[in-house]
């Protein structure tokens, strides 16, 4: 057993040094790593979710809470308990308070990621309050 063992930490040694001395072409090789840490990036996204998303489509306004600025028109792409993504024109720093509202209701919330798709920026927001009695449970009306 141990024999095996030792065959096998030898293999993967020679196949670490392989691929290590490969003599791919420093640009193709830094094509490869931009790709594979961006894939890696949005893997890990979409892993950090720690509860089941929907789909929404539903138009609110946004704001920066203590900015000056009037309110901009933005679209709720989709929530879950504990959070929601919007797209804008205007785009929020990764940390800010925002402030979405739609109809009577409002949700404030901190920006976790900001990314440009197209002429939009996307923001997800985790839940700070919202004027629901229970705060976890406010977004369940958006899925009627």
């Amino acid at each position: 057993m141990l024999a095996f063992v030792a065959v096998i930490l030898f293999l993967a040694v020679v196949l670490l040094a392989v691929v290590k001395t490969s003599q791919a072409p420093n640009a193709l090789r830094a094509s490869e790593e931009a790709a594979h840490s961006a894939a890696v990036e949005r893997r890990a996204h979409h892993e950090s979710r720690r509860e089941p998303w929907r789909s929404v489509g539903r138009a609110a306004t946004a704001s920066l809470l203590g900015d000056s600025r009037p309110k901009t028109t933005c679209r709720i792409i989709n929530t879950s308990r504990s959070g929601l993504r919007i797209a804008s024109a205007r785009t929020f720093p990764k940390g800010a308070q925002v402030h979405v509202q739609w109809g009577e209701y409002f949700f404030v919330g901190t920006v976790c990621h900001t990314s440009p798709q197209g002429d939009e920026s996307v923001s997800g927001l985790e839940l700070l309050s919202c004027n629901y009695t229970h705060p976890r449970s406010a977004l369940l009306i958006w899925w009627r």
